[in-house]
């Protein structure tokens, strides 16, 4: 099972970074993403921080594709590929660089 936590690191280590060793609280990011929701209800800014997001963070990423692959679908790259071909691709046309050299 992928997990978003697993997700995350991937992508961290794909970037050639540490991933952080702490986390915040749910108990304590679920506040402020409310206020953050009501600033920028007010302001028109999209903050980093929403209810939105704090929400898909925590819901479990995992989905079914039993149906899908009983109809004849067949996965054409991996997932670790496919992670990796779409940061490279995020990369290239939000910055104009590539992923690091893995050594």
């Amino acid at each position: 099972m992928l997990t978003t936590e697993t997700l995350v690191e991937r992508i961290y280590r794909l970037l050639g970074k540490t991933p952080p060793s702490w986390h915040i609280p749910l108990s304590v990011v679920s506040p402020i993403a409310t206020v953050s929701d009501w600033a920028a209800d007010l302001t028109g800014i999209d903050f980093p921080i929403t209810a939105a997001r704090i929400e898909k963070f925590n819901r479990s990423p995992n989905f079914d594709a039993n149906k899908i692959r009983e109809n004849g679908f067949e996965q054409p790259v991996s997932n670790k590929e496919a992670l990796r071909k779409t940061v490279e691709w995020y990369l290239r046309h939000e910055y104009g660089e590539s992923l690091p050299a893995v050594a």
